[in-house]
């Protein structure tokens, strides 16, 4: 298992927002851990072909600030829900933004 620490933390919240912003996704909440990461996005994509676009845009970006952990930064897939109700989509941005504990970053 991979840990991020601060910097690494850092530079993939950052991506995420530029990635979101750049194709005009719209980011409900995005909570960067040290082990994982919680995002709710909406998106034009399949869940799958989003979450590997921010995998991807990530591992660039920590490889470009010479901050790449060492090992294999993902998971090879990860925990995946579509929200189809407005009460499913509070209750995952209550739980992405308050409901983890603090963050480092």
């Amino acid at each position: 298992m991979v840990i991020l620490d601060s910097r690494q933390v850092a530079v993939v919240d950052q991506t995420i927002r530029e990635v979101c912003a750049h194709r005009t996704w719209r980011l409900w909440a995005l909570n960067v851990r040290t082990t994982h990461v919680h995002v709710v996005v909406t998106a034009d994509l399949s869940i799958e072909q989003t979450m590997n676009s921010f995998k991807a845009w990530c591992t660039r970006r920590l490889t470009g600030a010479q901050c790449h952990p060492l090992g294999r930064a993902w998971s090879r897939h990860g925990s995946t829900r579509y929200l189809w109700s407005d009460a499913s989509l509070q209750g995952a941005v209550a739980y992405t933004l308050h409901g983890l504990g603090e963050s480092i970053a």
